[in-house]
């Protein structure tokens, strides 16, 4: 059994043929749904891209945006 075989939530890669607006971020064809099933205050990766660019013009990092993502009606 896998690492992840006991996490009820996967997060998912996404390689879209065309780019395309998602959530309300910029056009992309390479998108990744983080389910953050481990981090239950869904915060350690947001504030952590957040503070990187704050740190410095140069600094570059993902952008993101809170979504619920439901598949087959299932949470």
């Amino acid at each position: 059994m896998g690492h992840r075989a006991y996490l009820k939530k996967m997060s998912f890669a996404l390689e879209l043929k065309d780019k395309m607006k998602f959530a309300g971020l910029p056009k992309d064809d390479d998108w990744i749904l983080n389910a953050n099933y481990i981090d239950k205050t869904f915060m350690r990766h947001v504030l952590s891209y957040e503070l990187f660019r704050a740190m410095g013009e140069k600094n570059i990092a993902a952008k993101t945006a809170y979504i619920n993502l439901k598949i087959n009606k299932e949470d």
